[in-house]
C-alpha cells in the first residue's frame, strides 16, 4: 500500500478505537439497569413492552428508564457522541 493510504487507514482505526472507548465510557456512566435497558432496546432491538417483561417493569416505567439513560448520556457526552452511539456502525460489540 501507498504510505499515504496506510496512514489514512491507521488514522481511521485510531478514530474508531477512540469512539469505541468513549461509547464504553458513556455506557459505564449509566446504572446497571439503565445499561441493560439501553442494550435491550438499541442492540437487541426489543420493543418497550418486551423489555418491560424482562426487567419486571411497566411499559411506562421502561420508557422512563430508557429516557433517563438517554438524557444522562446526552448531558455527559453531548449529542454528537450520543448519535454515534445510536449508529450501527459504531457499536463496539
Amino acid at each position: 500500500l501507498h504510505p499515504r493510504v496506510r496512514r489514512q487507514r491507521q488514522m481511521c482505526i485510531r478514530d474508531r478505537k477512540e469512539i469505541a472507548e468513549q461509547i464504553e465510557n458513556m455506557l459505564c456512566s449509566l446504572t446497571g439497569r439503565q445499561r441493560e435497558a439501553i442494550y435491550l432496546r438499541y442492540m437487541q432491538e426489543l420493543e418497550y413492552d418486551e423489555i418491560a417483561v424482562l426487567l419486571n417493569l411497566t411499559t411506562k416505567g421502561t420508557r422512563k428508564l430508557i429516557y433517563r439513560a438517554i438524557e444522562r448520556m446526552r448531558e455527559q457526552y453531548g449529542p454528537v457522541l450520543f448519535y454515534f452511539f445510536l449508529s450501527n456502525h459504531f457499536f463496539p460489540f
